[in-house]
């Protein structure tokens, strides 16, 4: 995929086959012109661009589910693009970054078919977000959970938990069978408490920064 914002964290191939045409793909994204890279399976010896680190994976099924009910003063909602400039400003408070960009990449989702964005709020004001998208692909009908994230004030309080739940038992419902995610460092326990279990993750490498524009020769 190449969403065209000028950072490789989203413009990124999936390598599925170690035998893909390294060529191919690296034209792809030339004519593209935008940094960009790969995540590649750690069972998959793929030398192509330089390793940055391995992103963990986790992966829970409706039989192991085990959803929460307790929201503890909180509402939780689903977020339109009314809420766009909260939802992104509580993104910004976990994981940095412009927000110039990070409404470029957020505008086109929220609504969007297959996408859900969900947002906490805690005395009207947002506190927490998450996003879960539907596929149908080699996981057959699957939900990825990310942008999982809250403001400072929540980390001890559940939140990230809560809309995880939320998140995931929206998904089963609309037919998901797989619910996977990329864990941070802190967040396997609560994960664990709701079912989820880690896999095998893969390795993010950076192949191409976004290429110089020079002026046409006279």
């Amino acid at each position: 995929m190449a969403s065209g914002l000028p950072e490789a964290k989203w413009n990124n191939a999936d390598i599925v086959d170690a035998d893909v045409d390294r060529a191919a793909v690296v034209d792809w994204y030339a004519q593209r012109a935008v940094p960009w890279g790969v995540r590649v399976p750690l069972d998959l010896d793929f030398d192509l661009g330089e390793p940055l680190f391995v992103k963990r994976c986790a992966a829970l099924l409706p039989e192991t589910f085990d959803a929460l009910r307790s929201t503890d003063g909180r509402r939780f909602r689903r977020a339109t693009q009314a809420d766009l400039d909260s939802y992104a400003a509580v993104e910004l408070a976990q994981f940095g970054g412009s927000p110039e960009l990070e409404l470029s990449w957020l505008s086109p989702a929220i609504g969007a078919h297959g996408f859900s964005h969900w947002i906490a709020e805690r005395d009207g004001a947002a506190v927490g977000v998450a996003m879960t998208i539907l596929t149908l692909d080699r996981a057959g009908p699957a939900a990825y959970l990310g942008g999982i994230a809250t403001l400072p004030s929540e980390e001890a309080r559940g939140t990230q938990e809560q809309l995880v739940s939320i998140a995931a038992e929206e998904a089963f419902a609309a037919g998901a069978r797989l619910v996977h995610t990329n864990p941070d460092e802190g967040e396997p326990g609560w994960l664990n408490r709701l079912g989820f279990v880690e896999v095998p993750g893969f390795l993010v490498r950076l192949v191409g920064d976004a290429p110089r524009r020079t002026a046409p020769q006279p």
